[in-house]
């Protein structure tokens, strides 16, 4: 637009000079002028924004963890198979206890099942839980084994305890770390009288051809049927009449302080062993 108004002044004032000077003069004012709007730098179209206040991430919920920290006494008394009346004193401690909306500790015998009906437990950071345990499960007969080899001969090892943890100075000695099946449960199951449960005795590398099992049941001399030496390892037949059909369980109960919640379902296990 500004072009086009130059031209026409240019046009209009041809008739006279001083006339024709002042328009060619204010043409190049004109165009000075709309050169520098032209070249004038524009506005950025994309604006930095204000800058966004930083969100940090909600704290992940603590972690719900019971413990049995100690259990008092250390060992339950049996006899023949049954355990004493015994009055226990349990010290446990639960971490974010207000997570929790439930808590118990049950009396568990592997092979057997549970012994006793749950007891409540109050759910807080640290107490004490007194209470008896009173039962009449019959935890089966104490078995025993022994292990006679050229290289010598093992301790006696209960059937149904936990299995014994390397001992790097054992120095060769012959040792049994292990037995199973950990426990018998029930012979209810139809069967032979004169069938029985397969046993497996862990000796290590001291394991001969030349070598025997003595087996105890009750501190009276029993037969351990067709057995055989493998590598590392014996094993034989203890037979059904030779335990009473009875079941035997492992040699230990298995104290449990479980926890229920919202999202929450944990446990603690500490192993109380039978003292016979």
């Amino acid at each position: 637009m500004v072009a086009s108004h130059g031209l026409w002044l240019l046009r209009n004032c041809s008739c006279n000079r001083h006339l024709k000077v002042f328009c060619i003069a204010t043409c190049w004012i004109l165009a000075a002028g709309c050169n520098k709007s032209s070249n004038a730098p524009s506005a950025p179209q994309n604006a930095p924004s204000a800058p966004q206040p930083t969100s940090h991430p909600a704290p992940a919920p603590r972690t719900v963890a019971p413990r049995i920290t100690s259990i008092e006494p250390e060992t339950i008394e049996v006899r023949g198979g049954h355990a004493s009346s015994t009055r226990f004193r349990v010290s446990y401690s639960i971490d974010s206890p207000e997570r929790v909306t439930k808590a118990m500790l049950r009396i568990y015998a592997p092979g057997i099942g549970d012994v006793q009906h749950p007891v409540d437990v109050l759910v807080r950071a640290s107490d004490i839980l007194d209470f008896t345990l009173d039962t009449s499960e019959d935890f089966g007969p104490k078995v025993s084994f022994r292990v006679h080899c050229p290289a010598g001969d093992t301790d006696w090892y209960t059937f149904g305890s936990p299995p014994q943890p390397y001992d790097p100075e054992a120095n060769g000695k012959i040792k049994i770390s292990n037995v199973t099946p950990r426990y018998v449960s029930s012979y209810n199951e139809t069967g032979a009288e004169n069938s029985g449960t397969l046993v497996t005795i862990w000796a290590g590398d001291m394991i001969t051809s030349e070598c025997t099992a003595e087996t105890e049941v009750d501190g009276h001399a029993v037969e351990l049927k067709n057995t055989n030496t493998q590598h590392r390892q014996m094993q034989g037949l203890l037979m059904r009449s030779d335990v009473q059909q009875r079941s035997i369980a492992a040699r230990y109960l298995e104290f449990k302080l479980i926890l229920e919640g919202h999202g929450v379902a944990t446990e603690a296990i500490k192993q109380v062993p039978f003292s016979e």
